[in-house]
Formats: structure tokens, C-alpha cells, sequence
């Protein structure tokens, strides 16, 4: 309300700057064609009762050219608090509507206080003016003018003989930005509209709260902790209980009123680093291996410590829940390994007998078994449900090279750098073969895909096939003078290849022994050796600078792939069988017709050999990488160069499809990652701006976004499709090591060298949250597999487990309130002598 000489004026705060808000009224409220200007004090309603001084704008419009005037007010604190309440979206630019639609004025009424008229109807607009029909027979100059949606729409004038007119605000707006006022006013957006003006302030009102309880609660947590988690509570209900979601500083300060009141979910009780982190299957349960030489497992839900294992005399490196997380085991340098029961805490076995550390553990695909490898020459397997020790495999002599389970989990192979290989029953600790055949080392063993046999390749010049059952030597396939090289199974089980440094393959029956066709043709030693998905084409890569393709069935050479003038590194069919492409050290790739044996594609632009080469999940696209700092990605089918991944100034040595294979990724030590359509070749994004080492990049699980973490302090999201960066995560004050996408791909969270973890909103780039509590380097986070939680293992020694989800977070800070607040911090705080009741 403005006072003028005495007189009643309303007005409609438009905007301000640093000192000084502006406020538009009518100009006939004053004589302003005097000097010096008249006084005017100013009065927000429901405020203060004490009026604030106030100057007149020198420039103003007569009341016959637009009767616009503008009053000033100085910023202080009572001001300030007025602005942080008021909204300042509240114009539409849709159009009024016809006439006899309802609309309220607010203003003045003869010299009196805020008034409103009733049975108010818009009339026709006359000579540019808004006219409406109301009972206030006179005043109400200055005030606002309301559509039935509580659109401002225009600002009252006059009482005239026909109804009250009023100037529309747009060309209000546009007089005073000739002036020079820093308007605020904007319109709202589209789906606010079906609001009203009144609804919105109110809702902005309550977020101002909200952040304004959220900013005590953290200056409370030094000396009152248990305030500050009242404040922070009162801080979320203030949206809350209104079905608004919380702002972003009050859930903060939520969690770091907990953390600040010891109400944390951190895992404390470790003495040395945390190594290691996992979920149980159903996210209920938390695991964690440390070099304090236990492992504990932890109640996510509370944060309670479960279980301590103990028994390890050296660092545990590795942990892993079984598939049904009943069982947990774990892996220690002290040379044992142990089984636990992951919910009683019982150490079902303690699997002693290696004498060199075990560095990895692994349950056999069925959860039945765990086996065990070792630097001691030895491997085991053992029964997870018993903890009976089933096979200790100790007839090498030599390093393991290999422990395989067959595909139904029953039995066991391994490879030795002692000249054999042995199968083993799992259920029965049976020793099934000892493979003593061989006279040097054997390379590579193989179940065929029925696991009915197993075929073993050595450097002694041949290979053998062995009954995976009964152990017997089904074959010893001789014929190779040189090392061979690799051995292959074709899909269907029924024949073996093998490829020698003898410039020579062989196929054979793997039922009989017998050799069926020599593939001679290379001038040199053959690296690799395939099978085409349907078994009736073998292709071959010889360090002669050709690969070939051969019919499977009959031996005959059907194609020799002539053009490459250097060593083929490489050879990999398309999907469906019908395309083949090499990579070799004469720095490019090929694709060829598996069929005739034309050279369709020659991917020339590399200027170092070629390393990789790889189809895209339909077959339809190519992908290789290069030393030469490189990847390109070609089209299978026509040869056409799709796109040539230029811009990379270190090796590229990974190149990806998306999950999907729509997407290409590139990531290099330059300080860049990429995103490419793999389709079109189309460039959708060059992240350029790192400054640091990319230390870290995933997909989202849809593969439409794709985040980067970088050591120069952000982490970035990207939209896959349009190469659109959708944010930068500036938060974080030191390197960023981590980044994860929620299981639903709407959150991500990261981790920093700052101590922190951070969760954001995909989608918006929003930061949703900063995880404190840590006093070390947060090196890695992960999501629950339900999404409700968020782990953050530190350097610290410990994990801390965050709530997500807002209500447990709420139950959380309730359990650890332990006063109600006093009458003074409600006054202080609500202006109230009874508080609002706790959520």
C-alpha cells in the first residue's frame, strides 16, 4: 500500500536490483508536475505495520497518456524478506477470453485499505484499455487486475461511467523497460497455468521456508546437533506436507544433520583400508573386505555391523556374495579362503592347503561349488553348501594356467604349465583325467558345448581330444610339425580344428580322432583359426599376409582373402556367417564375402597397425581401433567409411557399441571421450571439456545418455542421442574418480578426491544431494540393485551407506530426535509459540 500526501494507493511490485525495488503505480495519485517531488511511504501487507520511505521515479506518464508512475524503495532486511516470498512468474501470454468472464480486482477504496470488489465481469476492451465491471464505486488506482485463473492481466486505473478501466500490463512492462527498470515479471510456464497466481506464491513461499530452515539446521549441527535435525526435519515437511517434493537443501541438510548427530549409516569399524564392496542380490545386506584382515557384513537398513569374519592373517582383497546371497565368500593373502553364511555369520569353510595367496574366489555357476586358484601349482574345488572339500588339484607341478567349470557346473579342467591338463568331477572329487599325453606345455583346454569332451592344445605340435566323461583319450591328433597354436570346436561338437606354426589347419572328427582335410595354402605359420556361427566354413590368418576361408565340410579351399602385405593379426566373421573381416600390421582392415571371397571393403586410414576389429551386435557395422590414436567405423555390407575417429591424441585402445549398437563410444588418455552414432557416422559428441585424465565412463542402462568422470574436478552427462551436454558437475572441489548410473538411469551419482559423494538428477543435471561424513578420499560409489541406496567406500577405512529413499531418511532422523523444540526456537524460527508437529 502507498501513502501519498495523505492519500491511498496500491501498487505492483515489478521488479528490482541490488539496492533498490520498483514499484509501479498510477500516476494521479500525486500532483507530480511540482517540485520538489512528494514523500511517499510504503507498507507491505501482512508484513509490518510500519511504513517504509519511498521516492517517486522522476519520469512518469500523465494521466491521459498512460497514468504510469513508479515509486522506489531501498533494499533492507524487512524488504528482502518480502521479495524472497514473492513470485515473480505470474504473467500469461495467453489471451484474456471473451468478455463476461470473471475477474478480481485489488487496490484502494476511498482512502481505506486493501480492498477487492465482487461480482466483477470483464467487459469489452475500449480504445486499448481492459474494462470490467465492478461494485467499487471509486479508487482502487494502482492495484492489480485478476483473470479467473489469477492471471495479473492488468493494472486498475479509474472508475469511468461504464466500469472500472484498467492498463494492460504488457504495455505497462514495455513503457518501464524504456526506463530502465529491471523488470522481473515473466510469464509462467504452460503447465503452472491451470494454477493460480495465488497457489504459486504460496508454494514459492513454502520452498523459501524450506531453504531458509534447511540454512539453520547447518549452522546448528557445531553446537546443537539434535536442532538440526529438528530444523532439517521441518525444512522437508515445509513442502512435504503440502505434497510438494522437497527442495535439494533440505534433503541435504537432512543427511548431514544425521551424519552430524551420529545417526549415520557409516560402516566404522574396520582398522585398515576398505578393499572392496558388494551388494547382496537383494541390496538388503552390505559386504566389505579390508586390509584389517576381516570382512563384515552390514545391515543396510540401519547400519548395524552383522557380521565380523575373522580368521584371515593378511589383507582380504576380494568378497562376493553367492547367487542367492546366502553364503558369502571371500579371498585372502594369508592363502586360505573362506565360505560364511552371509546371514548367520558362520564360516562354513576355511579352504586351507594353498601355499601362495589366493587372490580371487568364484562359486561355480550353480552356486554349488567354489573353486579356488592359487600361485602354489595348485587349484580346488570345493562344495559351498557343506563346506566339504571336494578336490584339492594337485598334480601339476607347475603354475595353473586354467580352471574351468564344464557348462552344467559337474566337473572341472585345468591347464598346467607341466605338460598336462586334468579333469575333474566336481560332485565326487573324482580325478576323471589326467592328460599326461603331451610333452610341453599345454596352451589352451575347451569343453565342447555339450561338455561331453574336451580338446587340449600344446606347444609339443599336437593336440588331443579326450571323453570329458570317462577320461578316455579319444584321439591324439598328430600331423602338425610345429607348436599348435589354437584348437576350436565347430558349434555342433562334431569336429575339431587346429591351427600350427606349420603353415597348416586340420580339421578333424572330434567323435573318431580321425583327420578329415589339411588346409594347406598359407606360406607361413597360421595365428587363428574359426568357425563360421554354422559350423560349415572354417576361416584361417596366417602370418603370410593372407587369411583364408575354407569349406569345413570337405577341406576344399574355398577363398584365399589375398590382399593384405603384412601379417593378418585378426579374423572375425559377421553374425550371420556371411561376411568376414581382418585386421593386420599393414595398418589396415578388410571386409570380405565369405561367400565368393571378393574384397568388399579396405578400410585404408590407419597409420598403425590395426589391433581390433569388431562387427556391431547386428552385423550391419565396423568398428576398429588403431595404434595410430584412431577408431573408425565402416559399414560391413557396402564398405562405406562411416565415420574416421579423428580427434583423439593418445592410442585408441577400446572402441564400443552401445547396448543397443546404435552408439559408438571412444575414450583416451587425451583428455576426451566420444560418442558416435555408429549408424549414420555421426558425430554426437566430443567431450571436450576435460581438463584432466576421463578416469571414468558409462552408459546409462537405456544407452541414451552416457556420463564421463574427469581429474579436473567434474563429471559430465551427455544425451547419446544428440551429443546434447545435458550437465556438468561442477560440484566437487578436487579429481573426480567414480561415476554410476542408478539401476533406472535417473540418478548419478560420483566421487571425488574432495571427500564427498554426489548424487544428481540425470535428466536435469540437478544436484540432488552431497554426501558428507567421509575424512578421506571417496573413491568409488554404487547403487543398491533397488535403487534406495547409495555406497561410498573412502580411504578412510570405512563405508558409508546413504538413504535414498525419503522416508526411511525421515525415520532415520526421527529415531535420533531426543527433545522436542523449546518455545523460544519457535518463536525464533516459526513466529509461533506452538511448532509445527514432526512428519
Amino acid at each position: 500500500m502507498l501513502s501519498v500526501n495523505g492519500g491511498c494507493a496500491a501498487g505492483i511490485v515489478v521488479g528490482y536490483d541490488e539496492k533498490v525495488v520498483y514499484v509501479a503505480t498510477a500516476a494521479h495519485i500525486a500532483d507530480l508536475s511540482s517540485q520538489p517531488l512528494p514523500s511517499v511511504t510504503v507498507r507491505f501487507e501482512g508484513l509490518q505495520k510500519s511504513s517504509i520511505p519511498g521516492k517517486l521515479w522522476p519520469r512518469f506518464e500523465e494521466k491521459n497518456e498512460g497514468d504510469l508512475a513508479v515509486v522506489t524503495i531501498g533494499r533492507g532486511d524487512v524488504v528482502n524478506k518480502f521479495l524472497d516470498n514473492l513470485d515473480f512468474a505470474l504473467l500469461s501470454p495467453a489471451p484474456l477470453g471473451p468478455a463476461d468472464v470473471p475477474v478480481t480486482s485489488i487496490g484502494c477504496f476511498g482512502g481505506a485499505e486493501w480492498s477487492s470488489g465482487s461480482n466483477e465481469t470483464l467487459l469489452t476492451p475500449e480504445q486499448g484499455y481492459l474494462r470490467f465491471q465492478s461494485d467499487v464505486a471509486e479508487g482502487q488506482s494502482g492495484g492489480g487486475l485478476y483473470n479467473e485463473a489469477w492471471e495479473l492481466i492488468g493494472m486498475p486505473l479509474d472508475v469511468g461511467p461504464n466500469g472500472v478501466y484498467a492498463r494492460p500490463i504488457g504495455q505497462i512492462l514495455e513503457d518501464l523497460r524504456k526506463w530502465g527498470v529491471p523488470i522481473r515479471l515473466t510469464p509462467r510456464p504452460l503447465k503452472d497455468r491451470t494454477r493460480g497466481a495465488d497457489d504459486i506464491a504460496r508454494e514459492r513461499a513454502r520452498e523459501s521456508k524450506a531453504r531458509e530452515l534447511a540454512a539453520s539446521s547447518t549452522e546448528s549441527l557445531s553446537d546443537d546437533p539434535v536442532k538440526g535435525i529438528l530444523l532439517s526435519i521441518q525444512a522437508v515437511n515445509a513442502t512435504l506436507r503440502f505434497g510438494q517434493p522437497p527442495v535439494p537443501a533440505a534433503e541435504d541438510a537432512l543427511h548431514q544433520a544425521i551424519l552430524s548427530s551420529r545417526v549415520r549409516l557409516a560402516l566404522r569399524g574396520h582398522s585398515d583400508s576398505v578393499f572392496a564392496v558388494a551388494f547382496s542380490p537383494d541390496g538388503k545386506r552390505l559386504a566389505t573386505a579390508s586390509g584389517d584382515q576381516t570382512a563384515k557384513v552390514w545391515e543396510v537398513e540401519s547400519g548395524k555391523e552383522l557380521l565380523t569374519l575373522r580368521g584371515h592373517y593378511g589383507s582380504v582383497y576380494g568378497v562376493t556374495f553367492s547367487s542367492d546371497g546366502k553364503r558369502l565368500a571371500t579371498a585372502g593373502y594369508d592363502d586360505t579362503a573362506k565360505i560364511w553364511d552371509a546371514k548367520s555369520g558362520k564360516e562354513l569353510l576355511t579352504l586351507h592347503g594353498h601355499s601362495a595367496g589366493v587372490l580371487g574366489v568364484i562359486f561355480s555357476p550353480d552356486g554349488k561349488r567354489l573353486a579356488t586358484a592359487s600361485g602354489d601349482h595348485t587349484a580346488k574345488v570345493w562344495d559351498a553348501e557343506s563346506g566339504k572339500e571336494l578336490v584339492t588339484l594337485r598334480g601339476h607341478s607347475n603354475y595353473v594356467y586354467g580352471v574351468t567349470f564344464s557348462p552344467d557346473s559337474k566337473r572341472l579342467a585345468t591347464a598346467g604349465y607341466d605338460q598336462t591338463a586334468k579333469v575333474w568331477e566336481v560332485e565326487s572329487a573324482k580325478e576323471l583325467l589326467t592328460l599326461r599325453g603331451h610333452s610341453a606345455a599345454v596352451l589352451g583346454v575347451t569343453f565342447s558345448s555339450d561338455g561331453k569332451r574336451l580338446a587340449t592344445a600344446s606347444h609339443d605340435q599336437t593336440a588331443k581330444v579326450w571323453d570329458a566323461e570317462s577320461g578316455k583319450e579319444l584321439v591324439t591328433l598328430r600331423g602338425h610339425s610345429s607348436d599348435v597354436s589354437r584348437v576350436a570346436f565347430s558349434p555342433d561338437g562334431k569336429r575339431l580344428a587346429t591351427a600350427g606354426y606349420d603353415e597348416t589347419a586340420r580339421v578333424w572328427d572330434a567323435e573318431s580322432g580321425k583327420e578329415l582335410v589339411t588346409l594347406r595354402g598359407h606360406s607361413n605359420a597360421v595365428f587363428d583359426i574359426a568357425f563360421s556361427p554354422d559350423g560349415k566354413r572354417l576361416a584361417t590368418a596366417g602370418h603370410d599376409e593372407t587369411a583364408k576361408v575354407w569349406d569345413a565340410e570337405s577341406g576344399k579351399e574355398m577363398l584365399t582373402l589375398s590382399g593384405h602385405s603384412n601379417s593378418v593379426y585378426g579374423v572375425t566373421f559377421s553374425p550371420d556367417g556371411k561376411r568376414l573381416a581382418t585386421a593386420s600390421h599393414d595398418e589396415t582392415a578388410k571386409v570380405w564375402d565369405a561367400e565368393n571371397g571378393s574384397e568388399l571393403l579396405t578400410l585404408r586410414g590407419h597409420s598403425d597397425p590395426v589391433s581390433v576389429v569388431v562387427f556391431s551386435p547386428d552385423g550391419k557395422r565396423l568398428a576398429t581401433a588403431s595404434y595410430d590414436q584412431t577408431a573408425k567405423v565402416w559399414e560391413a555390407e557396402g564398405g562405406k567409411e562411416l565415420r574416421t575417429l579423428h580427434g583423439h591424441t593418445g592410442v585408441v585402445s577400446t572402441v564400443i557399441f552401445s547396448p543397443d549398437g546404435k552408439r559408438l563410444a571412444t575414450a583416451s588418455y587425451d583428455q576426451t571421450a566420444k560418442v558416435w552414432d555408429a549408424r549414420s557416422g555421426k558425430e554426437l559428441l566430443t567431450l571436450r571439456g576435460h581438463s584432466g585424465f576421463v578416469s571414468s565412463v558409462a552408459f546409462s542402462p537405456d544407452g541414451k545418455r552416457l556420463a564421463t568422470a574427469s581429474w579436473d574436478q567434474t563429471a559430465k552427462v551427455w544425451d547419446a542421442e544428440t551429443g546434447k551436454e545435458l550437465l556438468t558437475l561442477s560440484g566437487h572441489s578436487k579429481q573426480v574418480y567414480g561415476v554410476a548410473f542408478s539401476p533406472d538411469g535417473k540418478r548419478l551419482a560420483t566421487a571425488s578426491e574432495d571427500q564427498t559423494a554426489k548424487v544428481w538428477e540425470a535428466e536435469s543435471g540437478k544436484e540432488l544431494l552431497t554426501l558428507r561424513g567421509h575424512s578421506g578420499i571417496v573413491s568409488a560409489v554404487a547403487f543398491s540393485p533397488d535403487g534406495k541406496h547409495l555406497a561410498a567406500a573412502s580411504w578412510d577405512w570405512t563405508v558409508q551407506v546413504y538413504a535414498l529413499d525419503l522416508r526411511e531418511l525421515l525415520n532415520l532422523a526421527r529415531s535420533r530426535v531426543t527433545r522436542a523444540f523449546t518455545a523460544e526456537e519457535c518463536q525464533r524460527y516459526f513466529q509461533s509459540e506452538t511448532c509445527p508437529p514432526l512428519p
